[in-house]
């Protein structure tokens, strides 16, 4: 060891630092020392770029397309309304319908399943065959009449049918996913 390491002690015998972890600096010096190659950085991250740090350039990505602008808003308000829906459909549920803990888990588990379905199943077929933007809509409008039928719900059967509707509900987020995707340029990832 040289005097000037930052972390040189001689009391690596001592018993009460058996159990200390040598810090990165010792281990660069102790590397240096015996010749051992330490890994290199190699190339550029655009990670590490500072456009992609700065949220500024993103929004000003995102204004100026029209298309994501677009995307973004929907997504906006959809994600606003999906989030208010499902934080306060168990609540509603029990008051509005009197329904108890164990249909309260049944009527999550069918949403559960008819997302399930829909990602495993309409989503592989459905996409390919309306194209992104038609099945973001068709999911768009299928959100909106369970919207509908949950304000005008009268029985708790009713409620179940919304987790029938969730099926098609669910192709929004693949089908913008898809389009942001085809949308943004390599270098702004």
């Amino acid at each position: 060891h040289h005097s000037s390491d930052v972390d040189d002690n001689d009391d690596d015998d001592d018993p009460a630092n058996v159990h200390k972890t040598p810090s990165s600096t010792s281990i660069a010096a102790n590397a240096s020392e015996s010749n051992i190659p330490l890994p290199a950085a190699t190339g550029t991250s655009h990670r590490a770029s500072s456009s992609w740090w700065n949220p500024f350039d993103s929004l000003r990505y995102l204004t100026r397309d029209p298309l994501l602008s677009t995307i973004g808003r929907i997504t906006f308000f959809y994600y606003t309304a999906l989030h208010a829906v499902v934080s306060t459909l168990i609540l509603y549920a029990a008051r509005q319908f009197h329904l108890g803990p164990h249909r309260l888990g049944e009527l999550m588990a069918a949403l559960g399943l008819s997302t399930m379905i829909s990602e495993a199943v309409l989503v592989r077929i459905a996409i390919p065959a309306l194209g992104e933007k038609r099945a973001m809509r068709v999911g768009l409008a299928s959100f909106a009449l369970q919207c509908i039928l949950l304000a005008v719900a009268e029985s708790p059967w009713q409620l179940y049918l919304l987790c029938v509707m969730a099926i098609p509900g669910n192709m929004v987020y693949p089908s913008v996913s898809s389009l942001v995707s085809g949308r943004v340029r390599p270098e702004m990832v």
